[in-house]
């Protein structure tokens, strides 16, 4: 399932066709596989280094104290740029945005936009396996959010 979640697109897995409804079950049970942060990558061959015993989807103190400081230092160099006093650290939080980023917005967005866009070239057949799969992912994130509100 996790492969098929990854690779969408494969045609053969272990010398088997690969049917869409596998890939649908995939898409709603499989695990979804990130990409290593970027600089947990070695500069000289891009193979990944050791970590410090954190998941890549875990967010630790340490990982936002860096963010802050380098969104920080962004904004202060923009400020003296533009002839304005840069920030103190106790002033700047940049936190205080929306929950979703507008990055994640839009590529929301346009994944929704694809969908709609390919649905239209879809059978009746294929229609149901994406109704089926859209049902499924549906219940999945309910009970993720009845799980949450315990």
């Amino acid at each position: 399932m996790t492969v098929l979640r990854n690779l969408p697109d494969l045609q053969k897995l272990d010398n088997q066709a690969v049917t869409a409804e596998e890939v649908s079950c995939a898409m709603t049970e499989g695990e979804e596989i990130a990409a290593p942060p970027a600089e947990l990558l070695s500069a000289e061959n891009g193979s990944p280094r050791p970590t410090t015993g954190h998941t890549c989807g875990e967010v630790t103190t340490e990982s936002e104290n860096d963010l802050l400081n380098f969104s920080m230092e962004e904004t202060n160099k923009i400020r003296e740029q533009l002839g304005m006093k840069p920030l103190p650290r106790d002033k700047f939080s940049p936190f205080l945005s929306p929950v979703e980023p507008y990055g994640n917005r839009k590529k929301k967005n346009n994944v929704l936009n694809a969908i709609l866009l390919l649905l239209k070239d879809l059978d009746a057949e294929g229609l149901e396996v994406v109704q089926r799969t859209a049902e499924n992912r549906i219940h999945q994130l309910q009970r993720k959010e009845i799980q949450q509100d315990r």
